[in-house]
């Protein structure tokens, strides 16, 4: 991840947690992060002094609950895991996975100027 070793990531995660910049969620594996509202409070203010900042997300899923059948035609692949099928595709060049309750989007880079807006 950015070039750096799994040591300097968990040390920069360990000052950020110990700061109360971010928290982690309650999943054991993967592990992963969010904006506590101080650290968001502190990207805002950053986000003023140089407006041209860009945020930038590497290896990025995004998780969607399925609420009722996809629109539209889409070309699925079906693999058969352990005890379930999972479904493969590619929209717009980006990888999709739909399982029985959600959609799982993999993008390899997402970049915005506001850090919110990279969630949805």
């Amino acid at each position: 991840m950015l070039g750096l070793s799994k040591q300097h990531v968990h040390y920069y995660i360990k000052k950020m947690r110990e700061a109360g910049l971010i928290k982690r969620s309650k999943i054991k594996w993967p592990a992963f992060y969010s904006l506590t509202p101080r650290g968001k409070k502190l990207l805002t203010r950053y986000e003023r002094v140089a407006p041209g900042f860009l945020f930038r997300l590497h290896n990025v899923v995004f998780k969607y609950a399925l609420k009722g059948l996809a629109a539209g035609p889409a070309s699925w692949t079906k693999i058969r895991k352990r005890n379930w099928t999972a479904e493969y595709g590619k929209e717009l060049g980006v990888r999709v996975e739909k399982t029985s309750r959600s959609v799982l989007v993999y993008c390899d880079v997402v970049e915005g100027y506001n850090p919110d807006e990279l969630r949805v």
